[in-house]
């Protein structure tokens, strides 16, 4: 029998939510910040939970310590391999990158308090800041949720006598 580990059960839980990702983009077109997030992070959480539930039954009686080193392993892995998708999916889509930069300039216009060499170097600067930008705010948002769903979840799971 194939044995699983935390390591590949992330990778198996990335793919699921690059998967969702892409359906909700080019078939729904559905905006790539919208809602359908909420879809993909379940399936984030729901791979988590994966992981930690497979190996409180594998092992139990099992400390946080270990629950959470397992986590770990697991929210890493789908971590790298979200920002690799995000690196792709914005290069492949850079009117995602216009679009942000348009309604940005709306605002600006809005103000009424910047002329329009200013906005012109404003739309400079966010091109250059924009990959970096997304691409940690990825890193943040996966590592942050990993920490937190296995923290949670392995605190219950360590506590179950």
């Amino acid at each position: 029998m194939l044995q699983l580990t935390p390591a590949k059960k992330g990778i198996v839980t990335a793919l699921t939510m690059m998967t969702s990702s892409i359906c909700t983009f080019y078939l729904f077109h559905l905006p790539d910040n919208g809602n359908s997030q909420y879809l993909i992070l379940s399936e984030f959480i729901g791979g988590m939970l994966w992981v930690l539930l497979s190996f409180g039954k594998e092992n139990p009686g099992s400390s946080f310590k270990a629950y959470f080193n397992t986590g770990f392993k697991a929210f890493v892995m789908i971590t790298f391999l979200m920002v690799v998708y995000a690196y792709v999916f914005y290069k492949l889509n850079p009117q995602i990158m216009e679009e942000g930069i348009r309604m940005n300039d709306e605002l600006i216009r809005k103000e009424g308090n910047k002329t329009a060499a200013e906005i012109a170097a404003n739309d400079i600067q966010l091109r250059n800041i924009y990959m970096p930008m997304m691409l940690s705010l990825t890193t943040i948002k996966y590592l942050f949720l990993g920490a937190l769903s296995t923290a949670i979840t392995g605190g219950l799971l360590s506590q179950k006598k």
